[in-house]
């Protein structure tokens, strides 16, 4: 039964197990078909996925772009407008900050400056520190001090008037007990007239002590104040060291910097000037008449030369645009047929025109040829020059033929250069084999040679010799330095000079406005006057300011003619300039020895002439100066200076020189003269003339004395001798009377002296005298004697 049972169970478990069998089979069947499902659906939602993901990557990458396009598209203004307001927030800032640190600094250097100010009254300022530092101790405690009695004082005060209420109350009671807390500080039992008693001794104990303080109190107020005002006094003393100083400081810097601010603005102001000056003047150069188009052999691009200056310039020159100059026109042969001059002519054109750039287009003018030759005026030098555009050479002579063709000036160029190179070999020779020809320009001789007619420039101080000369090396040897100088705007109504208007054919009116000249005839150059003291003819040239008291040769020249240095009167001076400088081994000149004395002009000057060239220059017989011009109020001139001989002096030694009187010494007289003259002792050699005169009178006298006793003798008459007088002192004197006045003079035997005063002892003859050094000698007059010892007689 169990067995069926159990297999029965058995069977019934198992169907029971199949049953769950099957069902996991579908359970596992149906989780199968769903992991597959499942597998399926993600592999399909992560393909939708990822390209959803790729795809909103790309939108989102194209929104980007699109956004960053847009926003910088839309942000430029906003960018720029943003970099502006950083810009100026920085400006603003970086000024802030600028200021501040002005600020700052200007108050830390104020109050460097203060403590350095400060620190220089320290020294003195140091004790009176430390007795302020005394007395405001002593002030301090002395305050505690009184605060304290003070308030003790008031304390006091206030149990004085409680002693006495209460001693006043005790007074009124009648109980033969009272209770008091006043003797031993706890409240007790007392008898009442004791209490009255202690109440009344502890009352005047109170009221004496109150007495003590205020005595106290008031000596310390007393010694308070004293205190006080000494510390008042050390503050004020102390305050002309401090507050006065900072204050005096403070002050001082404000000042000083206004001034420097002013100082400094100012400064600002003239280095502007200056330099804008310079920036107008580096624009308008000299010599803005001078500019010569020409054209570069390198590249063919053609620039301006100024032919004065020898500056070059690629671009047209400023200064021609603002002084209305032109270029300078080629030197031109044509026959030029006059015209009527015309005064319509307010300003002409400011340029130094040459002839040929005067002359006019006209028709009434031939055909002319240009050249390479350009002609320019020196206004320093007073002269014309020349320079060829094709060789770049100078000459100071008008060429020979100004129609030249290219070839022809190249070729007469390059031959004498080759010429100067091989004279060159033996410079002196070539120096000795050629001749000057005037005028000499500066320091430099234009010299010519005579066989081949080649003209050189030869420049002594440094021996260089050259074939071509160019103004600017003319101005440097006469020490000008004003060459590159620059011109302002204002010169362009500056006076023209007369040199210009002879020139250039100009000359100013009446209103003085500068027109053309209306002259039917050339201006003179020499023009006749004459002198109303002494009515002797001159002669004035108006454009070297020379005087000449003959008629010049060359008075009716013509201003070509003068200008080109080739007139009689330029040969002359230059002659005399030449002869001038040459001196005799004595030291004497050499053209004052081989002259003669022609005529007398004033009382100075005397015409002398040349034997050898017959020209005629002026001698100062008084200072030995020689002069080609001689105005006549130099020729009138008699004033005397103090390193010069008086005329009056002069004229008494030019008496002695021309007109002696021979006596004994007279040689030795003469030459002690002649030493005192070259030494400049005036005094000495008046002294020494009027001796001579004396003596020589005397002699005179003496002669003619011996012949009126040789006729007494002979006649046996005394008519001259009147008496003989013994007082005379010295004895040998002796008293006559002249014949032709009737006045009495005075002869000595001895040495034949003549006086017309009485003569005094021997030992005023002797006079102290001093030489050009100071050194004081002594003089006897009578005897011509000099001695360094003072006489004992």
């Amino acid at each position: 039964m169990q067995k069926v049972f159990r297999g029965h169970q058995a069977r019934r478990h198992a169907v029971i197990l199949r049953a769950e069998a099957n069902e996991l089979r579908i359970y596992n069947a149906a989780l199968t078909i769903q992991r597959y499902w499942r597998g399926i659906r993600d592999k399909h939602l992560a393909a939708v996925l990822i390209g959803s993901i790729k795809l909103r990557a790309r939108e989102n990458e194209a929104a980007h772009s699109i956004q960053a396009a847009y926003r910088i598209h839309a942000s430029r203004g906003f960018m720029k407008a943003m970099k502006l307001a950083l810009a100026s927030q920085v400006k603003r800032v970086k000024a802030a900050t600028d200021i501040q640190r002005l600020i700052r600094g200007h108050r830390g250097r104020g109050e460097a400056e203060l403590r350095r100010e400060l620190q220089r009254f320290r020294h003195q300022a140091k004790p009176l520190f430390a007795k302020e530092t005394r007395f405001q101790s002593l002030v301090s405690d002395l305050n505690d001090k009184v605060e304290q009695l003070q308030r003790k004082i008031t304390a006091d005060g206030a149990e004085e008037r409680s002693l006495t209420l209460e001693l006043e109350k005790t007074l009124q009671i009648k109980t033969k007990y009272h209770d008091s807390s006043r003797i031993t500080g706890t409240p007790q039992r007392y008898l009442t007239q004791y209490l009255q008693v202690q109440l009344a001794d502890q009352l005047r104990a109170k009221r004496t002590e109150i007495a003590l303080d205020d005595r106290a109190y008031e000596t310390l107020t007393t010694s308070l104040n004293d205190a006080q005002k000494q510390l008042r006094a050390v503050r004020r003393e102390l305050e002309p060291l401090t507050e006065g100083v900072i204050k005096k400081t403070r002050e001082n810097r404000v000042k000083r910097l206004q001034d420097k601010v002013r100082h400094e603005r100012r400064a600002a102001i003239t280095i502007q000037k200056i330099f804008r000056g310079f920036r107008v003047r580096a624009a308008v150069r000299e010599g803005g008449s001078c500019w010569i188009p020409m054209v570069s052999p390198d590249n063919g691009r053609p620039y301006y030369y100024n032919a004065l200056t020898g500056a070059t310039r690629w671009h047209r020159p400023l200064a021609m645009d603002i002084f209305g100059d032109q270029f300078a026109v080629p030197l031109t042969e044509s026959i030029e047929v006059p015209a009527p001059a015309t005064n319509n002519v307010d300003q002409p054109p400011h340029s130094h025109r040459s002839f040929s750039d005067r002359q006019s287009t006209s028709g009434d003018r031939q055909h002319s040829s240009s050249c390479n030759w350009y002609e320019a005026f020196d206004d320093m030098i007073q002269a014309p020059y020349y320079f060829n555009s094709q060789t770049e050479e100078y000459q100071w002579d008008k060429p020979d033929a100004i129609d030249n063709a290219y070839f022809t000036d190249s070729q007469t160029s390059r031959k004498r250069k080759e010429w100067l190179e091989e004279q060159l070999q033996d410079p002196e020779g070539l120096i000795a084999s050629t001749q000057i020809r005037l005028p000499v320009l500066g320091q430099w001789e234009r010299r010519v040679d005579a066989l081949t007619e080649y003209i050189i420039f030869y420049h002594p101080p440094t021996g260089v010799i050259k074939a071509s000369l160019s103004p600017r090396s003319v101005h440097a040897s006469l020490g000008d330095t004003t060459m590159n100088s620059r011109r302002s705007a204002r010169s362009i109504g500056t006076s023209r000079s007369l040199h210009w208007q002879y020139r250039y054919g100009y000359e100013y009116d009446a209103n003085g406005k500068l027109v053309t000249s209306s002259r039917s005839e050339s201006r003179p150059i020499w023009t006749e006057h004459t002198d109303p003291d002494n009515g002797m003819t001159y002669y004035y040239n108006i454009l070297t300011n020379e005087y000449r008291w003959e008629k010049p040769e060359d008075f009716d020249v013509s201003y070509e003619a003068f200008a080109s240095g080739r007139s009689a009167s330029s040969s002359a001076r230059k002659w005399f300039e030449m002869a001038h400088e040459k001196v005799n081994d004595d030291g004497s000149s050499s053209l004052t020895t081989r002259s003669s004395k022609s005529r007398i002009l004033g009382k100075k000057w005397v015409e002398l002439v040349d034997r050898e060239t017959q020209n005629t220059y002026y001698y100062n017989e008084v200072t030995g100066e020689s002069r080609w011009s001689l105005s006549p109020r130099s020729a009138r001139d008699t004033s005397d200076t103090e390193d010069q001989i008086s005329l009056a002096l002069f004229t008494q030694v030019k008496q002695l020189r021309e007109s002696p009187v021979p006596y004994s010494s007279r040689d030795q007289h003469m030459s002690w003269l002649e030493a005192a003259i070259t030494e400049k002792d005036w005094v000495k050699a008046d002294a020494i003339v009027q001796q001579i005169f004396i003596r020589e009178q005397s002699q005179v006298v003496t002669e003619r004395k011996a012949r009126e006793e040789e006729e007494r003798l002979s006649a046996s008459s005394s008519n001259g001798i009147i008496q003989a007088t013994s007082d005379l002192t010295p004895s040998t004197w002796i008293e006559y009377r002249d014949e032709s006045s009737g006045a009495m003079y005075y002869y000595n035997q001895e040495t034949g002296e003549t006086s017309w005063s009485q003569p005094s002892i021997a030992a005023s003859q002797w006079q102290e005298m001093q030489d050009s050094n100071g050194t004081t000698y002594y003089y006897n007059p009578v005897t011509g004697e000099t001695t360094w010892s003072k006489p004992d007689s």
